[in-house]
């Protein structure tokens, strides 16, 4: 547009189509701060999940180091009192504790297998938002 060809009505017209234009970039950064405080707000929650999860594999820490105390501890106890080992009491007493070891590790082979799956969900999970992230900007 030359400035010689515009007249005050073409210029009106521009100001009443700008204006509807503002109007509409208004109306979508009010939706969009709104997306953003929700956004916001999930985070938030994701956070929240993040430090629970923490929270799990230091349960999960201590869980698997006593489970492996306990166990040297009855290995101890065995190799102290192998002199027993003809006692029938004694080997079913050992018998007994080694199957509530065994009961009990395999609880924790599947606690750790399903800390495992989790932990992979949400690692990969947080990668692909930061990378989503990264990638739109």
């Amino acid at each position: 547009m030359s400035e010689t060809a515009l007249s005050l009505s073409s210029m009106h017209e521009d100001h009443e189509a700008w204006g509807r234009e503002h109007a509409s970039w208004l109306a979508d950064n009010e939706r969009w701060q709104a997306e953003h405080r929700a956004a916001l707000e999930t985070l938030h929650e994701v956070e929240r999940c993040l430090l629970e999860h923490s929270e799990a594999l230091e349960d999960h820490t201590r869980t698997t180091r006593a489970h492996d105390e306990a166990i040297a501890s009855h290995e101890r106890v065995m190799h102290d009192h192998q002199a027993l080992e003809e006692h029938s009491r004694f080997r079913e007493s050992l018998a007994g504790s080694h199957q509530a070891f065994a009961d009990r590790h395999e609880g924790q082979r599947q606690a750790h297998e399903r800390i495992r799956q989790h932990h992979e969900k949400v690692i990969a999970g947080i990668v692909a938002l930061k990378k989503a992230i990264e990638e739109a900007v």
